[in-house]
């Protein structure tokens, strides 16, 4: 299908974009990507790996001695306070994806959540954050090791994941709850993310996905 980017639903409703990728320039996937970016302008601001080199064999994804995923946090900070402190009535979209979780899954996850938790007790004090929402997604789950061939090891390895995240008070989270308790798709997650950002427009990628909202 031709199907639109979230970000193009966002800078439709007056939005500044702004887009991290932590994806290995080489690969085909960051290349698509990159050559999207380069062709539309509904993106306002981009933090790109530029190389691909590692420390050393045996540290992954370490670049001067700090994992990826921590350059790209600490940006994302900067960049959220910043915009926090410019006092901007511009609402915003951020869209920023880690390979890292994907890779770095049993012992690198444990560093990432430190990392990420810190993030989020920094930006949460931002005024910027006062009236957002932070959504963490996973195209699957853990997908090494020996738990990957068991039956939940399985179902883990082929459905997504949907966190929510606000302020106190700061929306009404609908049927999410109810929700919360059922296996998801992929395209109920993007049917989700649509209203969210723009409550005039609707996208659908099956028919039988739903707003999980609703």
């Amino acid at each position: 299908q031709d199907l639109k980017f979230v970000w193009d639903y966002a800078k439709s409703a007056g939005y500044m974009n702004i887009v991290a990728e932590d994806m290995c320039p080489l690969h085909p996937r960051t290349m698509e990507l990159m050559n999207v970016l380069n062709e539309n302008s509904n993106v306002d601001h981009t933090l790109m790996k530029q190389y691909c080199a590692q420390d050393a064999p045996g540290l992954p994804h370490c670049y001067a001695g700090r994992f990826g995923f921590q350059y790209q946090l600490e940006w994302l900070e900067s960049t959220i306070l910043s915009l926090g402190e410019s006092k901007s009535t511009q609402p915003t979209f951020i869209w920023s994806n880690t390979v890292e979780g994907h890779e770095l899954t049993q012992w690198g996850i444990p560093i990432m959540d430190d990392g990420v938790r810190d993030f989020l007790r920094t930006i949460l004090k931002s005024s910027f954050i006062d009236n957002g929402v932070i959504i963490f997604l996973s195209d699957h789950g853990l997908h090494f090791g020996d738990y990957s061939y068991t039956s939940l090891g399985l179902m883990e390895n082929r459905h997504p994941f949907m966190y929510i995240l606000t302020k106190e008070g700061g929306m009404d989270t609908g049927n999410f709850g109810i929700n919360a308790e059922r296996l998801i798709t992929p395209g109920d997650v993007y049917k989700t993310m649509i209203p969210l950002i723009d409550m005039t427009a609707s996208a659908t990628l099956f028919p039988r996905d739903v707003d999980l909202w609703t």
